[in-house]
């Protein structure tokens, strides 16, 4: 059985995560993609490369669209991809096939020496094993090795800021400074990783003021987002638009409806009754019109004459201060 071997760190590699934001997919299919390259790669004539890829069917195996697999194999490009090339296949992957007279000598000679009695596949067909004939392995990089570390996340964070700056017209991040990893690394252990970062540009990309909608034009930079008070106030949705509250009805506005009503016979209007007409049809009664009248030319004169206007006694005349 012909096989290809997996690091153990794989599939927390952040670097999905990355790929998956960019290409607008989930990092399942991201992995999925990755594992058929990965068999690719191990039966290809020249293994590690590509050959023979073809996104159509891939698709069609994975239940996928071809754009998809198209937009994911793209952005792997510089990350775990160079061009048709698998990066670190040499160092991950097995770099000769032993045949099964190779390692029935080898058990043999182990056996010598160390007197043990474990034995594994003798008669083994030659491309049914692959194993290294020395277990000294050429070291691989601190990249390809080391569990993903906060270095490697302070750059996803990066990475997927300037994404998501572009689709916005925010700046873009030209130079990580060693202040700017350090207000990441803090941010990232505050919102649990870089899924608290996506969270908060998600709220940054709901935010009009924050995108330049203010009185100045301003926008958003990445120093005013990594700031600890401001990206725990954009979190907490501290910038997202203000809900309009109902506009109260002035005394003007009520007493010209009352008008309205009263001059209809609504029924129910303040001081409104509904007296015969001499046709037999019913009208309001002049007392409720009167009343609506005098409390639209009260409101009026007040406006016309403001805080020292007076009304003298019940007689309706007014006076005004100088």
């Amino acid at each position: 059985m012909d096989w290809c071997r997996l690091w153990h760190d794989m599939p927390t590699d952040p670097k999905w995560r990355v790929i998956a934001h960019k290409a607008e997919c989930s990092i399942s299919d991201v992995l999925a993609v990755w594992s058929f390259m990965l068999v690719c790669a191990s039966k290809a004539k020249q293994r590690g490369t590509l050959e023979g890829w073809v996104d159509e069917d891939v698709a069609a195996a994975l239940d996928m669209d071809a754009n998809a697999i198209e937009r994911i194999r793209t952005h792997m490009n510089g990350k775990v991809l160079d061009g048709v090339l698998l990066s670190g296949w040499e160092g991950r992957q097995p770099k000769r096939e032993d045949g099964g007279a190779e390692r029935a000598k080898a058990w043999r000679n182990k056996q010598k020496t160390t007197g043990e009695r474990e034995r594994t596949q003798p008669n083994a067909s030659e491309r049914q094993i692959r194993v290294d004939t020395d277990k000294k392995e050429t070291p691989l990089s601190p990249t390809e090795t080391s569990p993903p570390n906060k270095n490697s996340e302070i750059d996803s964070v990066v990475s997927l800021w300037n994404g998501f700056a572009e689709q916005v017209g925010l700046k873009r991040v030209q130079r990580l400074t060693p202040k700017r990893r350090t207000l990441v690394a803090a941010r990232l252990r505050e919102a649990g990783g870089v899924a608290g970062f996506i969270a908060t540009f998600d709220q940054i990309r709901g935010s009009p003021f924050l995108l330049g909608d203010n009185d100045r034009g301003w926008k958003a930079d990445f120093d005013f987002v990594v700031k600890q008070s401001n990206f725990t106030k954009i979190m907490e949705g501290g910038y997202e638009p203000a809900k309009q509250k109902p506009r109260k009805t002035t005394r003007g506005e009520a007493a010209v409806a009352g008008i309205a009503r009263a001059l209809s016979g609504e029924a129910g209007a303040p001081g409104c009754s509904v007296e015969p007409a001499a046709n037999g049809t019913d009208r309001p009664a002049q007392g409720a019109i009167e009343g609506s009248v005098g409390l639209v030319a009260e409101h009026d004169s007040a406006d016309d004459h403001g805080p020292h206007s007076q009304t003298a006694g019940n007689s309706g005349d007014h006076k005004t201060e100088p």
